[in-house]
């Protein structure tokens, strides 16, 4: 019985490596080689505009964007999106590649690495996996409302968690829908603001737009964590009272 748990053991830790090597590896194909080109700015103005007329090629930058997702920011995609369609396909189309992108990442992280987290939970840290289990919906829900962490890194933590997969589409999907439709809306201007001044126009521009979304997202927090903090309480209360009471009767 010893050998089989070990070898168990052992083919988690391996998983891990395997994971955390091959995202070493394509990470230094994107980041220090010539690849790194066809990410730049100059390189996407330029194929945006090549393909806006050619709607297989549209297709395919749907597909780009969604495998993009496990390893880039998803704004510039979005805007691009928005400018290659119009709002009415281009919403749908945006939300689709990123919850098919969050999804595979989510597969990755739990394929390689959600053994070995269990395996090293203990005390507080597994009462948070539980929690996270439990309120799995409202958990990601929140959490892509606030938009922290960045939505790629919380992909893979999410896959280390125990979150059900359902629970963590649902929240993806409607927890990205406010946010991607004013992004999708916007993106011509974003765009041009590109064209013109480059990446400080596009930040600057994305920075005005998302604003107001950014304020309502605070507000959204706030009113999460008092509710959490105040439910707390009244389960800390209730157990205080329990207690007295069992003691009264004594």
């Amino acid at each position: 019985m010893i050998a089989p748990v070990n070898n168990s053991r052992r083919m988690t830790w391996v998983r891990l490596g395997l994971g955390l090597a091959a995202a070493l590896l394509v990470g230094a194909a994107l980041f220090f080689s010539p690849l790194r080109h066809l990410f730049s700015w100059e390189y996407a103005v330029v194929w945006v505009e090549k393909i806006k007329s050619n709607h297989a090629a549209v297709a395919l930058f749907f597909i780009v964007f969604a495998l993009a997702v496990l390893i880039l920011p998803i704004t510039p995609f979005t805007v691009m999106g928005g400018v290659l369609l119009n709002f009415g396909w281009a919403l749908p189309c945006n939300l689709l590649a990123t919850t098919a992108g969050a999804w595979l990442a989510f597969v990755i992280a739990r394929f390689f690495g959600r053994e070995a987290v269990q395996r090293m939970l203990k005390g507080r840290f597994r009462s948070l996996d539980r929690l996270a289990v439990s309120r799995g919906f409202s958990a990601v829900l929140l959490l892509r409302w606030i938009g922290a962490p960045p939505f790629m890194i919380l992909n893979y933590l999410l896959g280390l968690s125990g979150i059900k997969t359902r629970d963590y589409l649902l929240g993806t999907l409607c927890g990205l829908l406010p946010w991607m439709a004013i992004v999708t809306y916007a993106s011509h201007s974003i765009w041009a603001a590109l064209i013109v001044g480059g990446h400080k126009g596009f930040r600057e521009a994305l920075q005005q737009v998302m604003g107001p979304v950014a304020l309502l997202s605070a507000f959204v927090l706030i009113v999460a964590g008092a509710t959490i903090y105040i439910k707390q309480r009244k389960k800390g209360l209730l157990v205080d009272f329990s207690e007295e009471t069992e003691e009264t009767q004594r």
